[in-house]
């Protein structure tokens, strides 16, 4: 079952994300994946109750080496993002002067709607090695063929994308993504607002 699920975690302060496998953040996993990006933005230690499950994807039983691949290539993109930027990082959207070392790294530290646009593309089919791809006869019932028509350039057989399901914390965060692939359905956790 390692890999099932992937939690995501959010700092709500600050806009940091983390993953893991576990519905409870494991702190020195955590803090591990946080870049510095500049003195007093990364914390030394991290305070628990800033941080909170934004949402977490489930992917059919026995599908844990697709989970593994997905959480893998999730945390790339972060680390993409955050280490390759462009001139937008250098300056404040509204008024265009230059930003300081401490509110670029601030606004780099700012990863949610990355985050969910990186969910998205990945739970999409995007990424080298993605395990999301699957031929029908291996997947069964657990993938989505809908739209796709795609087939296994060396031996024909059909392909689609092993299905999954995202709980939200708050529904509305998953409108950071332009759109999502058929393969995904979404749902809100228990007892949320």
């Amino acid at each position: 079952g390692h890999g099932e699920k992937i939690w995501v975690f959010n700092h709500f302060v600050r806009g940091m994300t983390v993953y893991g496998h576990e519905p409870v953040m494991k702190s020195n996993r955590a803090l591990k994946q946080i870049p510095f990006n500049g003195k007093k933005l990364k914390p030394a230690k991290l305070r628990k109750d800033y941080w909170r499950p934004m949402a977490m994807i489930q992917f059919p039983e026995g599908m844990g080496h697709v989970g593994r691949s997905v959480y893998h290539l999730m945390r790339e993109f972060r680390m993409a993002h955050e280490l390759s930027w462009d001139d937008e990082m250098l300056r404040d959207d509204a008024t265009g002067r230059t930003l300081t070392k401490h509110e670029r790294g601030a606004k780099l530290n700012d990863q949610k709607p990355n985050s969910i646009a990186d969910m998205a593309a990945v739970l999409g089919g995007a990424g080298k090695g993605n395990k999301i791809w699957m031929t029908v006869a291996e997947g069964g019932d657990n993938v989505e063929t809908k739209a796709l028509n795609l087939t296994d350039g060396e031996t024909g057989a059909a392909l689609g994308l092993v299905k999954a399901t995202i709980f939200w914390s708050d529904a509305m965060d998953r409108n950071y993504a332009l759109e999502w692939p058929p393969n995904v359905s979404h749902a809100e956790f228990a007892g949320s607002t």
